[in-house]
């Protein structure tokens, strides 16, 4: 089958959509080998049109070549390949294909061909849209899981992700219950979600740090930093500072990134958080400069000047 799909892509290697190259070239192989007159067609073409291919369905089925329920995924799989190709020109062409693991996309179809929902198909498609782009950005694992989730998981999901932050490569969401509490998250959210195999509820990540009289910098992403000092006249201050967080699974982190939600709020209410929670620290978000030799420094700012459109 992987060399039917390859021989394929590479008749058709020219097209300006490498992603309705492969979906023709899947469809092919699962389908338009069932000769009919217009299924036929498919192998003649100069360019593979979704128009094209779902009269091509229509007349397997009429033929009695495929089933109503192979119809169905057929057209769920067609439908996420067309936001999928919107998704993947966002940015921008590729010279060359990626190689690209077609058991992945073999076992994609598999799972996303029963997903009707217009918002589940969305995420579908920005998924098999980065895989066709970086091959190997999803594993099949994170496939399973993603087949499994039911739309008001996904949705608690993404409102999980918007409270949560990125250390590093690392997604975590931070464990502190005036936090949760401000962004609507409780205890039996996360428990939802680690059964869905998206976030670890225990053990819970942990780091401390030793904290002095001059601003530094806690935790990061690739913008913004949460900045941390002494609080100026607070005596008996050991300045130990523990940071308590739940950590994504690798499935959970990957599903974070397709998402593409900010994290620069959650770095301003975690640093309001902390100010009010805190009698021994203070804190403040710091921006996150760039040094020509690859090195990091911050620019201190205060809560006033991350809100609104200033924040962003």
């Amino acid at each position: 089958m992987t060399n039917e799909i390859i021989s394929f892509i590479k008749q058709y290697g020219a097209l300006a959509s490498p992603v309705l190259t492969i979906t023709g070239a899947l469809l092919n192989v699962f389908f338009f080998r069932r000769k009919t007159k217009k299924a036929a067609q498919i192998q003649e073409l100069e360019q593979v049109k979704a128009g094209l291919l779902q009269e091509a369905a229509e007349d397997l089925l009429e033929s009695g070549k495929i089933t109503y329920s192979e119809l169905y995924k057929m057209k769920n799989f067609m439908q996420i390949a067309k936001l999928a190709d919107e998704e993947f020109k966002k940015e921008g062409p590729v010279e060359v294909l990626p190689e690209q693991d077609f058991d992945w996309h073999t076992r994609y179809y598999e799972a996303c061909g029963n997903v009707s929902d217009e918002d589940m198909q969305s995420l579908w498609a920005k998924v098999l849209a980065g895989e066709i782009r970086r091959p190997g950005s999803y594993s099949l694992r994170t496939i399973e899981h993603l087949r499994n989730l039911t739309k008001e998981e996904a949705l608690l999901f993404l409102k999980v992700s918007e409270s949560s932050i990125v250390i590093g490569n690392t997604v975590v969401l931070p464990r502190m219950n005036s936090y949760l509490d401000k962004k609507g998250i409780k205890y039996d959210d996360i428990l939802k979600l680690e059964d869905c195999g998206l976030i670890k509820a225990d053990p819970i990540l942990s780091s401390s740090a030793q904290i002095g009289d001059e601003y530094a910098c806690l935790t990061s992403n690739n913008s913004w930093a949460l900045m941390v000092r002494k609080r100026p006249g607070v005596l008996n201050n050991s300045g130990r500072f523990e940071i308590n967080e739940y950590l994504y699974t690798k499935s959970g982190a990957e599903l974070y990134s397709v998402i593409g939600v900010s994290d620069d709020k959650s770095f301003s209410d975690l640093c309001e958080v902390y100010n009010l929670e805190s009698s021994k620290f203070e804190f403040a978000n710091g921006q996150v400069i760039a040094l020509p030799d690859g090195r990091k420094t911050y620019s201190v700012m205060t809560i006033e000047v991350l809100k609104g459109e200033e924040r962003r």
